[in-house]
């Protein structure tokens, strides 16, 4: 099938997008002939399989100015939707929300539309069938920009960097299951474990075969030291430790543990060793089983749906908080072969795993980390639509906001015992951590890191 990409004046990022559907070409022609028109004009017109951007307060407009809308307004993210112009409406062919990068509205621009130009090629190659003509996006008016927005966004993001310490723990909600959560069930009250003063626990996995956990145990910096895995008894008190989880010399967190053919497997994130290595549990401890990938992955699961393996994970980097990847194998000891649609969520409310996969019904759903506010500030639960070697689809069902005292962050969702394992964060201003922070950008590295973020 032929494309053009229809502009009223040609960008570098046009070509881009023209590029990744294969042979489209850039025109200005407001008639062009082919069978597929993406149409980046501010006002695009409706036609025979025309396709088209909406772009959050923006609408089908807001190409015009990617994300300035979003800035006026104070907001952290923006929805985009690439549809298919029709006379009922559009239909949403892909959709996801976005987060602001950059300090002016130009920067944001650039890099919100760096972010679309994989996505045509995307829905072209989708099997399934998209839903129905729904009403566009509504169109905001274009609000002044607050004064000095630049200054004031640089100075949030440093100040937030420097003066605030996160604080986490993992907490027990008893008497509810996932499948509650899934279906709307209120999360009970939770029964925090109590803060160390000179560290923390986070990414609690149940550890398969036994009544224990799984936990990423970091101490608090300075000096910076890299985190380990740790296996925990938690009855009445304090979670106490039994024993190590996988040992690493670098950093490894979300220790990502389940049972098959017997045997007790995990999957921690090792992104700093730029690898995926999955680990199996032996009575003389953990053992390395072998490398899935040798790429920077952050927050995998691996999950044996419909007689094949599959595993979710994200990639180290700024797209980290925003973007799942796939890939897939028949068995665990087989290549595991990246999916053509990568990556195959772009939603920084929705992307990057929060726990383990699990199905309910029959459907497979995947606790989810919504990062619009913050890395971990929040949860979701997706379900999976489609899940095939050539398409994937998931729409989120739950959001799950995050409980006090902990009132900044809930980042890890689990079955344990009669209920679930979260975890949950608070910022705290410590002047030591303060005076560490300062000193270790004087020497050019900084102490201290949140769970699960590799290095």
């Amino acid at each position: 099938m032929t494309a053009v990409v229809l502009v009223s004046q040609v960008l570098p990022w046009h070509r881009d997008l023209a590029a990744a559907l294969g042979q489209a070409t850039v025109t200005t022609d407001p008639a062009p002939r082919s069978e597929l028109v993406v149409d980046l004009r501010p006002e695009p017109q409706p036609g025979v399989r025309v396709w088209a951007f909406e772009v959050g307060l923006g609408g089908l407009q807001g190409l015009a100015d990617p994300g300035r809308r979003e800035l006026a307004a104070g907001h952290r993210s923006c929805q985009i939707r690439l549809v298919q112009l029709e006379s009922a409406g559009v239909r949403v062919l892909r959709e996801g929300l976005l987060a602001l990068r950059g300090d002016s509205p130009a920067a944001v621009a650039d890099d919100l539309t760096a972010r679309l130009v994989d996505w045509p090629r995307w829905a072209r190659a989708c099997t399934g069938d998209a839903p129905n003509a729904v009403e566009p996006l509504p169109v905001h008016p274009l609000g002044r920009l607050p004064v000095g927005l630049s200054v004031r966004r640089r100075l949030r993001r440093r100040a937030t960097e420097v003066l605030l310490r996160e604080r986490w723990t993992i907490g027990h909600a008893p008497g509810v299951s996932l499948q509650d959560l899934a279906t709307g069930a209120p999360l009970p009250a939770v029964r925090w474990a109590p803060e160390s003063p000179d560290s923390y626990l986070a990414d609690p996995f149940s550890l398969p075969g036994t009544p224990h956990l799984l936990a990423e145990s970091l101490a608090l910096g300075p000096p910076a030291r890299p985190a380990r895995l740790v296996e925990l008894s938690w009855e009445d008190g304090a979670p106490v430790e039994q024993g190590p989880g996988p040992v690493s010399l670098h950093h490894l967190s979300y220790p990502s543990a389940f049972a098959h053919d017997g045997h007790t497997w995990c999957l921690p994130e090792s992104a700093g060793d730029d690898e995926l290595v999955l680990w199996r549990r032996t009575p003389d401890g953990w053992q390395r089983r072998r490398q899935l990938l040798d790429l920077p992955a952050v927050d995998a699961d691996l999950v044996l749906h419909d007689g094949r393996w599959w595993l979710f994970y994200g990639l180290e980097g700024a797209g980290k908080d925003e973007e799942l990847h796939l890939a897939s194998a028949p068995t665990l000891d087989a290549p595991f072969v990246p999916h053509p649609l990568n990556p195959v969520v772009r939603d920084v409310s929705a992307a990057r795993g929060g726990g383990r996969p699990f199905v309910a019904d029959g459907v497979l759903y995947r606790p989810v980390q919504d990062c619009r506010v913050s890395y971990g500030g929040a949860l979701a639960i997706a379900a999976v639509d489609l899940l095939t070697t050539e398409d994937y689809r998931q729409r989120v069902v739950r959001r799950l906001d995050p409980v006090a005292p902990y009132v900044d962050g809930l980042h890890t969702l689990n079955a344990w015992k009669d209920g679930v394992l979260v975890d949950g964060k608070r910022h705290e201003l410590s002047w030591r951590t303060v005076a560490g922070k300062v000193a270790g950008k004087v020497a050019g590295k900084v102490p201290g890191r949140r769970p699960g973020a590799g290095t």
